[in-house]
């Protein structure tokens, strides 16, 4: 009989071991707190980086203090960026990268990677809100833009929460927050007569560097045109040829596509002096613009639910106090972004948002963070690089026969008995591949002379055909 008994708890004891691991059972798994990888921290002012991580160990305790984690693992920490002098304030977040739990062949185990995101931002936005655009790299729209307006309620700035396609396609939700100083906003919205008068300034540097482009045309065709004379002295047939077939049918196209961006840029203008004759109220409008699909250079006006439209914006310095230390709280923006497609995942993104006390928030803003004891050794991320990247151009050499350093091919080259000869590139031709910048001004003039090349080479068969 004991024995039996012994027998049967064995049993019992076996099958409580080995029940299933189902939703049921993640719902009940506590969570864990982690510290994050360590990252560097140079460019960054000793004073500054000791309130940064004030502030992120202030904001750490009252995610710990209100959130309790379950079926997943946190992993938390600081990042830090280096200050720039152009900037009003300085950007650094506390980050939280959810590492959901799950069941595999009846045990519960944690994901290595995780496509959800959280951070609670100083300072950043998710949007540029301190630079502007320069000549160079200025779009055809002008400004920086979001793409949703946000509403205010009981001193926050709610954005759209949307559906995301995530790694793997997961489906996902993504969301932000915005808490400012007396509810005023780090950036202000561009009116449709700043965009107007923007982008009639875009469109008249875009034509003169057409028409620069179409004047050289002419003048690269004059120059060959001098060089196949030259060579051409002698045989008058492919003289007549080249005149005919190239050089005349190139400047002709070319005054062709002259005249036709004239026009367009023309139409493009009366556009333009048709919106800014709009009543004031229209042209105080937040501008909100996407581009016109049967217009390349025009844009249209549109409202918050068109899903192509830009909410134009521009940095607003008048925002920031220049006697406050550019590294404590100006404003926190609030980012969440991760799957929500079972139970486990919508728990996890509405109890973190929940635990956020977005009046502590506000309380800290302008301030100097208050003494809160952080996590030995609180973690960084790495800081992006001040640097620019520089321009790399390489040397035409695809085709030598010289093997790569510490390349060890598995047959000789002496055993081969064809070897492609090295394309005799032309210097002129050469240098001046490697010396063009196509820029959105000058692609029309380029691909117009693509095209006008490409028609003197077709025959008259060809082109009906293409």
């Amino acid at each position: 009989m004991k024995y039996i008994f012994v027998f049967l708890l064995s049993l019992v004891g076996s099958q409580i071991s080995a029940q299933p691991c189902d939703l049921g059972t993640l719902l009940k798994k506590p969570g864990i707190w982690k510290e994050g990888m360590k990252g560097g921290m140079s460019g960054i002012i000793a004073s500054d980086l000791a309130r940064e991580k004030k502030v992120v160990a202030q904001l750490h305790a009252m995610m710990q203090s209100h959130y309790s984690p379950v079926a997943v693992e946190i992993l938390y920490n600081g990042v830090y960026n280096p200050s720039f002098a152009w900037m009003s304030a300085i950007q650094y977040s506390y980050s939280i990268i959810p590492l959901r739990m799950y069941c595999q062949e009846g045990k519960i185990v944690t994901e290595h990677e995780s496509s959800g995101h959280f951070y609670i931002g100083a300072n950043i936005f998710d949007s540029e809100i301190y630079d502007v655009y320069t000549e160079e790299n200025e779009p055809g729209y002008g400004f920086h833009y979001m793409s949703d307006l946000p509403e205010l309620k009981n001193g926050v700035y709610y954005f759209k929460q949307k559906n995301v396609r995530l790694a793997f396609d997961l489906p996902g939700k993504a969301a932000g927050w915005l808490i400012t100083i007396d509810d005023k906003l780090p950036y202000s919205y561009v009116t449709r007569k700043e965009f107007l008068e923007k982008r009639k300034t875009i469109l008249q540097r875009q034509e003169k560097a057409n028409i620069k482009s179409f004047d050289e045309t002419v003048v690269t065709k004059n120059k060959e045109k001098a060089l196949y004379e030259v060579e051409y002295k002698n045989d008058p047939v492919k003289w007549q040829r080249y005149l005919k077939m190239d050089y005349q049918s190139v400047l002709d196209a070319n005054e062709k596509n002259r005249v036709k961006f004239a026009n367009y840029y023309k139409a493009a203008y009366v556009k333009l002096e048709e919106q800014m004759r709009k009543p004031a109220d229209e042209l105080n409008q937040i501008a909100i613009v996407k581009e016109d699909p049967h217009d390349f250079l025009n844009y249209l006006f549109t409202t918050d639910d068109d899903g192509f439209g830009k909410i134009l914006i521009k940095p607003n310095p008048s925002y920031f106090n220049p006697k406050l230390p550019r590294s404590i709280p100006h404003f926190f923006f609030i980012h969440q972004v991760g799957p929500y497609d079972n139970e486990v995942a919508k728990k996890i993104m509405d109890e973190m948002i929940a635990a956020i006390d977005m009046q502590a928030l506000k309380n800290m803003l302008g301030k100097e963070p208050s003494a809160v004891a952080a996590s030995k050794g609180t973690p960084v991320s790495p800081a992006p690089k001040t640097t620019k990247p520089k321009a790399l151009v390489v040397d035409y050499d695809v085709y030598k026969r010289e093997a790569t350093p510490g390349f060890k091919t598995s047959t000789p080259a002496s055993t081969v008995s064809v070897i492609p000869a090295l394309p005799v590139v032309d210097a002129a031709i050469k240098s001046k591949a490697i010396a063009m910048q196509l820029t959105a001004a000058s692609m029309p003039g380029y691909l117009s002379n693509i095209q006008s090349i490409i028609d003197s080479r077709l025959t008259d068969a060809a082109k009906e055909k293409y």
